[in-house]
């Protein structure tokens, strides 16, 4: 057993895009901080730009999904209602909140010493909690984050898969860091289906492509996401990339230039600063 709560078998991870899918097994499916009612009213301590709710039934890959952000107080009538209204429910940064802010470090805490990473290899994680009803369907999407899945109530259908060359992978990244969900519109290469029931786990890396499906009863799942110095300098050359290709240019992914990378990168930070300071002046 790594820590109290997670059992872990052999894996590898890197800070790059790309490390393998793995199982796990966690002992969190009975903790008070992850019953349905702590959820709900956790929702209502939360900004509500924090939470987004989509309709449940959504089977197919849909390249335009986007949830829809919960527009002021009283989030837990949705958390609270899933089942009814045939909803699910995200629920983002969660260690924003008191009571679960050194939660989520412990339980990262367990994990980077089950993975032996040091603590400033990696970003600070953020939690989230989804909330599902039954026979939920959420589209194959990229989150470009190292992803650490505990299925808490009830059972989901898992599906991991890899983009099926590098311009169905750039452009869907480029569209997530430009605004977009980060759905994709194509089925992934090399799927595999992973029966997840209360006490499992899965993490899936940065470039995974996956889906999630939720059989049949409410579910609740949590995420542990991290970044990594990598992740942070690609999302900005993934950034920069989105407007060269709006210009007509072909622009060279990340990962495959250091030098061209962090020029990329300095021109995204110098752009943000500017549009920051513009911004300020204004006001």
């Amino acid at each position: 057993m790594a820590g109290r709560r997670m059992e872990f078998g052999p894996f590898t991870w890197t800070a790059g895009e790309h490390s393998p899918a793995f199982r796990f097994r966690h002992a969190l499916a009975d903790d008070p901080m992850l019953d349905l009612e702590a959820i709900a009213l956790l929702a209502d301590r939360l900004r509500p730009d924090l939470i987004e709710t989509a309709a449940s039934d959504r089977g197919r890959v849909e390249a335009g999904f986007r949830p829809v952000t919960w527009p002021g107080p009283g989030a837990s009538s949705a958390v609270r209602s899933v089942a009814e209204r045939r909803l699910w429910v995200a629920i983002s940064s969660i260690e924003e909140d008191p009571l679960y802010r050194g939660w989520i470090g412990e339980l990262f805490g367990e994990f980077r010493a089950a993975a032996g990473i040091a603590s400033t290899a990696v970003g600070q994680p953020e939690g989230y909690l989804f909330v599902s009803a039954a026979n939920t369907t959420v589209p194959f999407h990229v989150d470009h984050e190292n992803n650490l899945f505990f299925q808490v109530r009830g059972r989901k259908q898992f599906t991991v898969g890899y983009f099926a060359d590098e311009a169905r992978k750039s452009t869907a990244f480029e569209g997530m860091y430009s605004g977009e969900y980060g759905a994709v519109d194509h089925e992934p290469v090399g799927l595999v289906t992973h029966d997840l029931q209360p006490g499992s786990g899965l993490f899936i890396g940065p470039d995974c492509v996956h889906s999630v499906a939720t059989e049949g009863e409410l579910s609740i799942s949590l995420s542990l996401v991290w970044g990594t110095p990598v992740l942070r300098r690609y999302a900005k050359v993934y950034a920069v990339n989105h407007h060269l290709r709006r210009l007509g240019l072909d622009p060279r992914a990340p990962g495959r230039s250091t030098a061209i990378d962090a020029s990329k990168a300095a021109a995204a930070t110098a752009r943000r600063g500017l549009r920051s300071l513009t911004e300020r002046r204004a006001r």
